[in-house]
């Protein structure tokens, strides 16, 4: 067994994944200054700082898509904690305002073009790729995964700790899963079916009717150190890409997007060389979901947005920030 020495109740968080209304703190001008400095403030004046009109725009992002839960800023923290052995532990930690705001900051850093990037990359993975990197990066200490889970019923992040192989087809990922604290839950791998599954919401994980299944390309890894080391994605002096980051959600999977290599649509998950299309909140075992949201990579110099139904879309690039919104009526189509 490979193990990064991570207990997850000592250094997990002791309370559960929480919602944005749980908690009256938001991503706001400090937090901006916090992981950017000056470079988000009118002037370049952090004290006070009054946000310029793009980190505004990608505050309102963070904002919008805490509602559900933070379960990537959970994992993201534990895991940042754990790796600089900073104390108190991490299971020692009430959810008080800095606690909060700090767990908010790293959710805020799966936005991040770095780890972007990274995630897109591990996204075209097979199984054996993604569980052979996560052993080895747990056998060396180099590097620190989270590891990120899809299914048709949404996305979810956690914390690998351990793996087991007990064959050379069939493998066990332990796992911090902040819904479940202090407890010790799992992925298996099975390369024979080239399948993993994964209780989401089950007390009894061996024996859960509703255990989350995917195939390749629905586990991807983000590295630690890409979030640390990540530049301000809408400052003025960062490097041109040719690259887009879209939050959207939709009332319904009917919208699209198409680039020079044609188009994808959630209805109709072909998959688009270039573009990259996650879920972003998690959800229960069933099949009702309400205001889907996606996160989507796109490696174009113009995408177009198609939205027939009521929708909210952040679009980060080399350029802007900007939200768009369409209310109910005809199909808007939008280029950017």
């Amino acid at each position: 067994m490979l193990s990064s020495g991570l207990n997850p109740q000592a250094n997990g968080f002791a309370f559960p994944n929480f919602g944005s209304s749980a908690s009256p703190e938001v991503f706001d001008e400090a937090d901006i200054v916090e992981m950017f400095g000056a470079s988000g403030c009118l002037d370049g004046i952090a004290d006070p700082c009054v946000l310029t009109a793009e980190a505004a725009a990608w505050a309102r992002m963070v904002n919008e898509s805490r509602t559900s839960g933070h379960c990537e800023g959970l994992v993201v923290q534990a895991a940042t904690r754990f790796s600089q052995a900073l104390t108190p532990l991490t299971g020692e930690l009430a959810n008080d305002p800095d606690v909060t705001n700090a767990v908010i900051r790293a959710f805020a850093t799966q936005f991040l073009p770095e780890a972007q990037r990274e995630t897109a990359k591990w996204a075209g993975k097979s199984l054996r790729d993604v569980v052979n990197e996560l052993a080895k990066s747990l056998e060396s200490g180099d590097e620190s995964y989270s590891l990120g889970l899809y299914s048709e019923s949404g996305g979810h992040a956690v914390l690998p700790y351990e793996v087991q192989f007990f064959n050379n087809d069939l493998v066990q990922i332990r796992v911090y899963d902040s819904n479940w604290p202090g407890q010790v839950r799992v992925v298996d791998v099975d390369f024979r079916v080239g399948q993993w599954r994964f209780s989401f919401a089950g007390v009894d994980p061996a024996n859960d009717p509703c255990a989350w299944t995917g195939g390749d390309g629905d586990m991807d890894l983000t590295p630690l150190s890409a979030r640390l080391d990540a530049t301000c994605p809408f400052c003025a002096d960062k490097a041109r890409t040719k690259s887009s980051m879209l939050l959207i959600r939709s009332t319904t999977r009917n919208w699209a997007i198409t680039t020079s290599e044609g188009t994808y649509s959630p209805s109709d998950p072909t998959p688009l060389a270039g573009v990259v299309v996650r879920p972003l909140r998690a959800a229960d075992c069933s099949n009702v979901v309400v205001n889907p949201e996606y996160l989507v990579s796109a490696e174009s110099e113009e995408v177009e947005i198609s939205l027939p139904d009521p929708a909210s879309v952040f679009v980060v690039n080399d350029t802007s920030v900007v939200e768009l919104v369409t209310d109910t009526g005809a199909e808007e189509t939008v280029t950017v």
